[in-house]
């Protein structure tokens, strides 16, 4: 099929994005020096075409005629002795008449069209060829990158959740050794209460007395005063606890 002006000039080519490609401004200007090129050329096509066709259409022109010459009577020559013969010219080639010119141009017009339609397609095949490598490289260095910043976002995601589980596995650790040290500071201080009011308490007197009174005990507070209380321990110290234990 061939290429008309009106191809070029309808032409659309598919805008892409985030991609690299050539300038939208330098291949129209390609497109519409093309088209003005292919223009003239069929202009040019026409014209000749025109006066091949007109030239064809003329008669040819008569020829004139020449009079013919009156011969004047030669006296007879004396016989000569025999003359070699003349070297006959060659026939001269006839000159090109108009028809055969416009034939020539228009031939050679009709390549130099043809010329210029292949190597405007061939340039636009060349810019496609190009474009669609570019886009097609460009689209595998997208894929690369997004699977790359995937791949280093799931890393990053691993080690933050790596590092809260182990925080989080310290943080129990750290509270089960509370709880044991809560546990046993309990237990220690109802130890000491217990052995403080058996130390509150006097001993049973089985005397009876003469008098049939129930003697009363003897207030104890000033000894139970004198006995210094444990100290309380923090649940983070446990250093103290053991100190206290001691």
């Amino acid at each position: 099929m061939p290429l008309t002006p009106a191809d070029i000039r309808n032409k659309r080519f598919a805008t892409v994005r985030l991609r690299e490609g050539y300038d939208e401004g330098e291949v129209d200007d390609l497109l519409d020096e093309a088209e003005a090129e292919v223009e003239r050329l069929l202009r040019e096509n026409e014209g000749l075409r025109a006066k091949l066709a007109s030239t064809r259409l003329r008669p040819p022109p008569a020829p004139t005629p020449v009079p013919t010459p009156v011969p004047t009577p030669v006296p007879a020559p004396a016989p000569a002795p025999a003359a070699p013969r003349p070297a006959v010219a060659p026939p001269t080639r006839p000159e090109p008449t108009g028809a055969q010119s416009a034939g020539h141009v228009l031939a050679h017009a009709q390549r130099v069209a043809d010329q210029a339609v292949a190597a405007a397609r061939g340039e636009a095949q060349a810019i496609f060829t190009a474009a669609r490598i570019r886009a097609e490289g460009v689209e595998h260095g997208a894929r690369s990158r997004a699977a790359s910043l995937e791949y280093e976002a799931r890393t990053a995601h691993q080690t933050v959740i790596g590092g809260l589980e182990a925080a989080r596995a310290a943080v129990e650790a750290r509270l089960d050794e509370l709880r044991s040290l809560e546990h046993e500071y309990r237990t220690r201080l109802k130890s000491y209460l217990a052995q403080q009011l058996r130390r509150l308490d006097p001993p049973a007197d089985t005397t009876p007395p003469a008098t049939g009174l129930v003697p009363l005990p003897r207030p104890a507070v000033q000894q139970a005063d004198t006995q210094p209380l444990p100290r309380p321990v923090s649940p983070a110290s446990p250093g103290l606890l053991h100190a206290t234990a001691g």
